[in-house]
């Protein structure tokens, strides 16, 4: 038979025809996202931020960008981070993994590790560090088939836990082809968002910042919103008047269409919210007051809650009022069941512009609705509580809040959860809460600030439950165990303002050791710790005493299944305060790798980090830089929320140290007062100090040092006359006023034998010479000598004087003793480190013998 006639094989599809024309003015943008496409996956991530005020085209510039890569093959999903209070812990990534899932369910061990996300499965305190790995691991899943667009909307509205997931996410994707595109405000930007911007510094590859249209642009979007035929003085007003906002043209256009140029030309900027509320005044009452309530209950509405709010009887004219809202523009419908404020200067202006007394109330329904159609959502009902004031019973609010509190802190946003708890004390009083259950209220505000790194606003917390506790004729020990060992966030930094001692705690904490049994191991282990943490710096042989008995109780529960881990991390934070001075340095590497080691097994980011500080400070003794700057990136990758501004600072500091040592004094400077002057605002306590150690290092280095600085540090003297006695005496030194020197110094006070004890000894040693005390001269080479070898203050990652041995050469020359082996070897370790500045100082005083 003769053969079939063959078929051609079909043309292949065209590609998708992607609508250009609709974004106007952007094609340099465009071209700056669709490059950042290119580069993503090599080697990692790609992140992008797109920054612009209210109105100028953030999401107009990304939405066509993501249909364009859609239209390429890419995979694209959006979360946005609510512009009104009340969403749960990390929404915007609830949307996420919801559009991830929905078409290719993700397999059923990878399912159960993001259910708590989604709130179908249990919350654990370590939520945020396990759904992390959970979202990477979904969408590296993900890129292994196609590249995927991640879009984070709003991004300065986003809380702890939804920044969390975007470090891990962004840094822990090596090699996969993920592009993050976030869009927000930069003048809303808070500190939680500019530490994640700081950590997350190597996978953004760029920052656009997005200006209003140019005059053509604007003649378009003028065009295309009904103005007709227009002159060029009339463009040229508009450009003038709205400084080419594109929401700003536009409402000018529509008012123009309705009531003509000569209303439109002087409605903005007077007020874009006027010309809302021009169009507002345009639609039936009944639609107005629908839309009212849709403003109650955020810029995004869940349709159900909404007509809830309504009631049955008015869910016709409910459903007509979105309608109309959607054909106006006021509204979008991103989803079924779901509408939008097509801006959320729509959703203020209707909010704002209710009465109070009628907000409230409405808040009330709200919270009534919420009830009704969303009864597990903790966050939204305490917020409708909380914003209804005295329209709802301050009880009922008070469980509803702290519900969402608690829920909130389990989920790692511990910010919110400080500020609902702060709001629950609020309303203690109207409450009728008895003492037990205030000192649960303040216990738990101490928890959420600490972890959210409020350490400040945490100890005076702290201080005010111990003063209710204490007021009551009688106190059980359990209520006092629970109120003194609140604070249960990692402890970095010292915890005492000006180093002073809080007495009646320390009373209170001996008094319960000695009372609480043996057996009661997990509360001893709490009131050890809690007490090293108060007399650290202060009394070191006792906090060597108390952090032994507590690795002792916890030793072997690192491998415990319950809270065992957390507390031999716990104790092993508090070891810290005892080894970090000269006497028991040997035991840092050890005690730092097994708090890593346990604290990742536990899923502990906190702990984690904490312990790759005790590795960086003993690679910094080491003068091994490089590795100390890895375990900086990776306890920066590590540290929580609350953690990561105090973790980012110590890495800020170890870059003004590295560029003090490479002799970069400007930078060095200009890096400390930053530092200081950040975590001073960030609650850090004594941070401060910070800045003046690291400008007297600074100058020291130089060899002069400015007034202003000695003024300061004679301001800080005249606060803590002994404990400021020894670096306000070298500034003095420094500045030639070896007369007011001599009468500042204290010599017979003994140096503490802290992490800054060889920092100390350096600088007493530098008075001593200048000063001519062979005495005290004496007692340093003495101390200073077994340090040869090594850089004065490097170990604790934060300002170092330089060699040792240049100190002991100094030293030496002053007591008639063998100098010159001292400056060789200050030379050669100088060189070594790179350090050349004190290279040549230690053979310019060679030289000078």
């Amino acid at each position: 038979p003769a053969p079939a006639p063959t078929r051609p094989a079909p043309p292949p599809p065209a590609p998708p025809v992607v609508d250009r024309t609709a974004l106007l003015g952007r094609a340099a943008e465009l071209d700056r996202l669709r490059a950042a496409a290119t580069r993503a996956g090599t080697p990692g991530p790609q992140v992008v931020l797109v920054s612009a005020d209210a109105g100028v085209g953030k999401t107009t510039l990304v939405e066509a960008f993501r249909a364009e890569l859609a239209a390429g093959g890419w995979v694209t999903v959006v979360g946005r981070c609510p512009e009104a209070e009340g969403a749960p812990p990390g929404w915007p990534w609830r949307e996420i993994v919801t559009s991830l899932t929905a078409a290719h369910p993700p397999a059923p061990e990878l399912a159960d590790r993001l259910a708590p996300l989604l709130d179908a499965g249990p919350v654990t305190p370590d939520r945020t560090f396990w759904l992390a790995t959970a979202v990477a691991d979904l969408l590296a899943s993900r890129t292994a088939t196609a590249p995927v667009l991640v879009v984070l909307e709003d991004l300065h509205r986003a809380d702890g836990e939804s920044l969390q997931l975007l470090r891990t996410v962004a840094g822990s994707l090596a090699g996969q082809r993920l592009l993050v595109v976030a869009t927000l405000r930069p003048a809303e930007a808070g500190d939680d968002l500019t530490a994640t911007f700081a950590a997350l510094a190597g996978p953004i590859g760029d920052r656009i910042e997005l200006a209003g249209l140019d005059p053509d642009s604007v003649a378009e979007l003028l065009r295309r919103n009904g103005s007709g035929a227009l002159t060029a003085e009339q463009v040229a007003r508009v450009v003038d008047r709205t400084d080419g906002n594109p929401l700003f043209v536009r409402e000018t256009a529509r008012l123009a269409a309705a009531e003509g140029w000569g209303t439109a030309a002087t409605a903005v900027p007077a007020g874009v919210r006027d010309v809302l509320r021009r169009r507002l005044a345009r639609l039936p009452a009944q639609a107005r007051t629908v839309l009212r309530q849709a403003a109650i209950l955020g810029r995004d509405v869940d349709v159900d809650t909404l007509l809830a709010l309504v009631g049955a009887a008015g869910e016709d004219e409910a459903l007509d009022a979105l309608e109309l809202g959607v054909l106006s523009g006021l509204l979008t419908e991103p989803d079924a069941g779901r509408v939008r404020f097509a801006h959320v200067l729509v959703r203020d202006t209707l909010y704002e512009d209710m009465p109070r007394l009628r907000r409230t109330r409405a808040h009330a329904a709200a919270l009534a609705a919420v009830s009704t159609v969303r009864p597990g959502d903790r966050s939204a009902l305490a917020h409708h509580a909380l914003a209804a004031g005295a329209a709802v019973d301050p009880a009922r609010a008070v469980v509803l809040a702290s519900d969402a509190a608690r829920a909130a802190a389990a989920a790692g946003a511990h910010r919110q959860a400080a500020e609902l708890w702060a709001a629950v004390a609020d309303r203690a009083d109207s409450a009728g809460l008895d003492r037990e259950a205030r000192l649960d209220v303040l216990c738990a505000h101490v928890s959420a600030l600490a972890h959210s790194g409020a350490t400040g606003p945490a100890v005076r917390r702290r201080a005010e439950a111990l003063d209710l506790a204490l007021a009551a004729p009688a106190v059980p020990d359990d209520v006092l165990v629970r109120v003194v060992t609140c604070y249960d966030a990692p402890v970095s930094w010292t915890l005492r303002a000006d180093n002073t001692v809080d007495t009646r705690l320390v009373e209170v904490l001996d008094g319960l050791l000695a009372r609480v049994p043996a057996d009661r191991v997990a509360a001893r282990v709490r009131l050890l710790t809690s007490l090293v943490f108060e007399i650290e710096g202060e009394q070191e042989e006792r906090v060597r005493e108390l952090t032994a008995q507590a690795l002792a109780l916890t030793e072997g529960a690192a491998a415990d299944t319950g809270a065992g881990p957390a507390l031999r991390c716990l104790a092993l934070n508090a070891r810290f305060y005892a080894i970090f001075g000269p006497d028991l340095w040997h035991e840092m590497k050890g005690v730092g790798t097994e708090l890593v080691e346990v604290a990742t097994r536990a899923g502990l980011p906190g702990y984690r980090a904490q312990g790759l500080h005790l590795l960086f400070m003993d690679a910094a003794s080491e003068r091994d830089l490089d590795a100390a700057q890895r375990h900086v990136d990776d306890a920066v990758a590590a540290a929580p929320g609350g953690q990561l501004g105090f973790t980012l600072g110590w890495s800020a500091i170890f870059s003004a140290l590295r560029a003090l040592v490479a002799g970069e004094f400007d930078a060095a400077a200009a890096g400390y007062a930053e530092i200081g002057a950040r975590l001073e605002a960030g609650g850090v306590t004594n941070a401060g100090l910070i800045a003046l150690l690291g400008g007297l290092a600074v100058a020291h280095a130089r060899g002069r040092i400015d007034d202003q600085l000695v003024a300061v540090l004679g301001m800080v003297h005249e606060r803590a006359p002994v404990e400021a006695a020894e670096a306000y005496a070298l500034a003095l030194v420094l500045a030639g006023d070896l007369g007011r020197a001599r009468q500042v110094w204290r010599p017979d006070v003994p140096q503490r034998r802290t992490y800054y004890w060889q920092l100390g000894m350096a600088m007493r040693a530098e008075t001593a010479v200048a000063l001519g005390d062979r005495e005290v001269a004496g007692e340093c080479y003495d101390a200073l000598q077994p340090w040869a070898g090594t850089f004065a203050g490097l170990s604790s990652g934060t300002v170092t004087l330089g060699p040792v041995d240049e100190s002991l050469g100094r030293l030496a020359r002053l007591l008639g003793l063998p100098a010159d082996e001292h400056f060789r070897a200050a030379a050669a370790l100088a060189r070594g480190l790179g350090a050349h500045h004190w290279a040549a100082r230690a053979e310019a005083a060679l030289a000078a013998r």
